[in-house]
């Protein structure tokens, strides 16, 4: 989706730059105040990486090694490297408890090639988002993979999504953290023209013609 990206320029400075712009609108066009422009700009940002996050294919590739032998590889919690799992386990371990034990095989050669957790990491950035005043994104949330905070001081506030899965970079495209930005700051421009276009509409219907040039200048100034 977005690994095509081509960055022209200080890509990343722009997208800030934008989502700057579109926290004011979201302030002085749609009604927000600070804190809450910027727990909808999180909830945005998060949503997108959401949508933006690699869905793993059903079942683990059947790989070769250097005998021929099949294999699929495997991951255990905290380990970043793989680990191999042959075929030919399942098939001496079957109806044998000794061999089972020896490989320490539990189900089957198929059911080993399912991935169980396929879609965590989307679901994983939308987790503890109720803490913004989102809506929660599926159920059981790994604890400790995912953190909603704020940081406040005296001159500022910030509010802060992280997600801590192992694997998460590897599951995000390439210039996701730039697109995500974008995206936000192009949802909330866009709700701040519909609200515009509201009120516009809204205030022609209850004013006469003579009106009607000034109501718009002013309505054309809050949109620029």
């Amino acid at each position: 989706m977005t690994s095509g990206i081509t960055m022209i320029g200080d890509w990343g400075r722009q997208t800030r730059d934008s989502l700057d712009r579109a926290l004011q609108a979201s302030i002085e066009v749609c009604g927000r105040n600070a804190e809450q422009a910027c727990r909808h700009a999180v909830i945005l940002m998060a949503q997108s990486a959401s949508a933006m996050a690699k869905k793993a294919p059903a079942r683990r590739p059947i790989l070769k090694d250097g005998a021929g032998f099949e294999y699929i590889n495997t991951y255990k919690k905290g380990q970043k490297q793989p680990i191999p799992l042959h075929k030919f386990k399942f098939e001496q371990s079957k109806n044998n408890a000794a061999w089972q034990k020896k490989w320490n095989i539990n189900g089957t050669w198929a059911q080993a090639r399912k991935i169980k957790n396929r879609g965590l990491a989307k679901r994983s950035w939308l987790w503890g988002l109720r803490k913004l005043g989102g809506a929660e994104g599926g159920k059981g949330a790994i604890p400790g993979t995912s953190r909603v905070y704020s940081i406040v001081d005296k001159n500022q506030f910030d509010f802060v999504k992280e997600d801590r899965l192992h694997y998460i970079w590897e599951a995000m495209p390439k210039g996701w953290q730039a697109e995500v930005r974008m995206r936000a700051g192009n949802k909330i421009m866009a709700q701040a023209a519909n609200k515009i276009e509201r009120d516009w509409t809204r205030t022609m219907g209850n004013s006469g013609a003579l009106g009607a040039r000034r109501t718009f200048e002013s309505f054309a100034k809050r949109a620029a």
